[in-house]
């Protein structure tokens, strides 16, 4: 879990079907006392919820609100009443609630499927806008869209000490809409966050007043990306060959587990696999060579380059030696005629 020594007695993590997913320091982030930010390895399509939990030392003699905001856009508020702090486990976000005057409505957060695009073999930021089903119109970023997408793939937890707090039994929600981008890297944004809308039982709405003149005492931040997406941006290490650590070091053999060992056992095959095949192209191209008389042509004549397949030293030397001794020849019948 996310904590803060600012805050001590919080901890905010994101969850995926009652799991706690992974979490990794953002190394690239401007951390401050009361900024944390972490990256998730996300699965994709996948339903996650927002946990958070407040115990001891933690104050409880004020109320507080819980900001959610997914993509850039707040989706939910959650108002924790001062006995209610440490009264369960954890508080949870599912999705932000709508109200449809006939029916309470709760659309819980959803990691889209991964849509990766790719210009020119390197990873662009761009969107493309489809007229058709046949045709597309890929444009590069403008200002204004720029930083409606440097917020997404990006879960932010705000909290808030209350100063007031009433019930307000007037109050309407809309639906939350989050918008939908075409194809793009997912190494810089991630799909749409919502899921479909589940009924759900009357919620209440309270009339608040943020204390400390609105500023939030804790701020938590996740990134969400692929397992895939957090190597290439070198979050996590890449798994290393183990080939590699074969190689490297003979006491590896005995630290390896079984999945290791399989894919060492693995690769020895496909490298047995393939030194049968060079030895199988060798053969069938060196009895080709010896029907062409020794790489001669139909000509008669020596080829410029001889094509075996691979380097055969020994058919190498065989066809200087057939030269040679052709050679040898000429030169003894040359002689020959000139003393008759």
């Amino acid at each position: 879990m996310a904590v803060l020594e600012v805050a001590p007695g919080v901890e905010v993590c994101i969850t995926s079907r009652k799991q706690k997913l992974r979490e990794y320091e953002d190394p690239y982030a401007d951390v401050t006392p009361k900024y944390a930010a972490h990256y998730i390895e996300a699965p994709s399509n996948a339903p996650f919820e927002v946990r958070t939990c407040f115990t001891s030392p933690f104050p409880n003699d004020r109320a507080v609100e819980i900001g959610i905001s997914v993509d850039g856009r707040t989706m939910d508020e959650l108002v924790v009443r001062p006995h209610e702090l440490f009264a369960r486990g954890f508080h949870t976000s599912e999705g932000p609630i709508s109200d449809d005057q006939d029916r309470w409505s709760l659309q819980r957060y959803r990691f889209a499927p991964l849509r990766i695009r790719k210009f020119r073999g390197r990873s662009v930021l761009s969107i493309t806008t489809y007229q058709s089903p046949d045709e597309a119109d890929t444009r590069t970023l403008s200002t204004d869209l720029a930083r409606e997408l440097e917020a997404m793939g990006s879960i932010t937890v705000t909290l808030h000490f209350l100063k007031y707090f009433q019930l307000n039994r007037g109050t309407q929600s809309p639906r939350k809409i989050i918008k939908k981008f075409d194809p793009i890297n997912e190494k810089d944004v991630k799909g749409n966050s919502l899921g479909k809308a589940k009924s759900i039982e009357e919620v209440e709405y309270l009339d608040v007043e943020q204390d400390d003149n609105g500023e939030a005492f804790a701020t938590f931040q996740f990134h969400y990306r692929s397992l895939a997406a957090l190597k290439d941006l070198h979050i996590v290490e890449r798994t290393p060959d183990p080939m590699d650590l074969f190689n490297s070091d003979e006491g590896a053999l005995a630290q390896m587990n079984r999945e290791q060992l399989q894919a060492i056992v693995r690769r020895m095959r496909e490298r047995d696999h393939a030194r049968l095949r060079t030895k199988r192209e060798r053969s069938e191209s060196t009895l080709a060579g010896d029907d062409a008389g020794a790489g001669r042509g139909e000509t008669g004549e020596e080829p410029d380059f001889v094509e075996t397949g691979c380097v055969d030293l020994r058919a190498k030397r065989r066809m200087i030696g057939v030269r040679e001794m052709r050679e040898s020849e000429s030169e003894s019948r040359s002689r020959c005629r000139c003393v008759g």
